[in-house]
């Protein structure tokens, strides 16, 4: 009798609408996770769920796919429904966020219930916030956090160090999340609410007490983290993933927050590195805005073993790792490789030769020292075209132009 192989499959079938709801005592309150698979022989896989709780699977190895759960806490100010926390009163328990522009897209509960303070859909004018029909409490705002939510100015925040009646001052100027947007001063159609400053870790609002309800969406076996881990079109709002290792592969990953990894490191400075991350978006309800008619969205980075940041920052990026990206071309029969370029951050690799050799036409070639008929000499670098089976030097037709 063949040995037997432990694979655990969850999967559905297209069209049967399956999904979890473990929060059944409260959203928040699931302690477990929807789909949990330890110490198997091969790869686990969750395919094809829906959950409508917080916490999705568990385990290593696992393979993730086409598996969704959903952003559920209730935002301090909302575009689409037009509705704020600013004055309400919400249960022990109930779990909240910040706003889709300024908020830090993590989750926090309410420990001790009161009235949230701030402000709600506001209009400012000028080069400052100044509402002259106000007549805030003188200061009541410091510490907090304005940010702009329709109008000019839109997707941008500042840090208040204070307010009069009718006029909020943040010393420090606007900043944005959000990559590519450029920084202006809010004018008459700005519209904007004060929130907490996320970024200064609050833990009260107004006489409601909260604290941030940290927890992991998909993490490993027993609270460890994914070693090897295969994750594609995947949702994973509020929390964040516990994930690692040299052989995981994540492809179009939804994340609410950018420090989405909570095993807090990656291996890019090891000799090898063979994991694969591609297109890892920030994304929660009402984040997205069209600024100059192109929709801006929120950047993140790496961290790294120096517990500093990689330099590269941006809303979507594929990183390889320590692998090397090579483009080679070499000649027919097993010929001299031609051309090669090795982009991993070295160097370049150059080749000499008296005569460029054959090439299909359309080719293009740059030489550092070459005569105008494209051989050895002249030290003169020129751009070279391959046109009707032979090597010129001068404009590139239309039909050989490099788009």
């Amino acid at each position: 009798m063949p040995p037997l192989r432990s694979r655990f499959v969850w999967w559905f079938r297209r069209g049967e609408r399956n999904q979890h709801e473990n929060d059944l005592a409260g959203f928040g309150t699931q302690t477990g996770f929807d789909v949990y698979c330890e110490g198997p022989q091969d790869q686990c896989i969750v395919r094809s769920v829906r959950s409508e709780s917080h916490k999705l699977p568990a385990g290593s190895p696992i393979i993730i796919e086409h598996s969704h759960t959903i952003f559920q806490a209730a935002q301090w100010y909302s575009v689409s429904r037009s509705q704020s926390l600013f004055g309400t009163s919400w249960p022990v328990g109930s779990l909240f966020s910040g706003t889709g522009q300024g908020g830090a897209g993590k989750y926090y509960q309410i420990k001790v219930r009161g009235k949230f303070g701030g402000l709600g859909l506001t209009d400012a004018s000028s080069t400052t916030i100044n509402n002259s029909s106000a007549s805030w409490p003188v200061d009541a705002f410091k510490g907090k956090q304005a940010t702009i939510v329709a109008g000019t100015g839109y997707g941008e925040y500042c840090a208040i160090t204070s307010n009069t009646a009718s006029v909020i001052t943040c010393a420090d100027g606007w900043v944005t999340n959000y990559y590519q947007l450029t920084i202006v001063n809010p004018g008459s159609s700005s519209k904007f609410v004060v929130e907490p400053h996320w970024s200064s870790h609050p833990t009260t609002s107004g006489t409601v007490t909260f604290a941030p309800f940290e927890f992991n969406v998909i993490e490993g076996n027993v609270g460890a983290g994914i070693g090897d881990g295969e994750l594609y079109d995947v949702t994973a709002p509020g929390g964040q993933i516990q994930i690692g290792g040299a052989y995981s592969d994540l492809k179009r990953v939804y994340v609410s927050r950018t420090d989405w990894n909570s095993a807090g490191q990656f291996s890019f400075s090891d000799a090898i590195n063979l994991s694969n991350l591609e297109d890892i978006l920030i994304e929660k309800p009402d984040q997205d805005i069209n600024v100059g008619g192109t929709t801006k969205r929120i950047s993140w980075g790496y961290p790294r073993n120096s517990g500093g940041n990689s330099f590269y920052s941006g809303v979507s990026h594929k990183n390889m790792g320590t692998k090397p990206i090579c483009w080679s071309y070499g000649q027919n029969g097993g010929g001299n490789e031609v051309a090669r370029i090795d982009v991993n951050g070295y160097k370049l690799p150059w080749f000499s030769f008296a005569k460029l050799p054959a090439a299909p036409d359309g080719y293009v070639v740059f030489c550092i020292d070459s005569n105008p008929g494209c051989t050895a000499g002249g030290g003169k670098g020129r751009t070279c075209f391959r046109e009707n089976g032979a090597w010129t030097h001068g404009e590139s037709p239309d039909s050989m132009r490099i788009r």
